[in-house]
């Protein structure tokens, strides 16, 4: 059902809705701290982020690793989420690893 506009109630802008979504992210995050990790995705650094990683794990010794690491590093603090990602996965993967060498 349409929702009638209310006489001298303006339009939305692209503004307000920027501005909106703004206020219901951060509740989300006060709310429940996981929703940083999600909304990190949403980043425009996020996939320069995870491109760094993967250099990472390519780099030879440990100048190029500091090289990618200070690039990471000045992507910003939100930027810790896609790295904290990789960490996660290595844990499934070994938790699962784990698993089957109990059997």
């Amino acid at each position: 059902m349409k929702k009638k506009k209310k006489k001298g109630e303006r339009k939305w802008t692209q503004e307000d809705f920027v501005e909106s979504l703004d206020k219901v992210m951060k509740q989300q995050e006060e709310e429940d701290p996981k929703f940083k990790r999600v909304h990190a995705r949403f980043e425009p650094e996020w996939k320069t982020a995870t491109q760094l990683i993967r250099q990472l794990f390519k780099a030879g010794d440990e100048k190029e690793e500091t090289v990618v690491i200070e690039k990471i590093a000045s992507l910003g603090e939100k930027m810790i989420y896609p790295l904290i990602e990789v960490l996660l996965v290595f844990k499934k993967v070994q938790s699962r690893k784990n698993f089957l060498l109990r059997r």
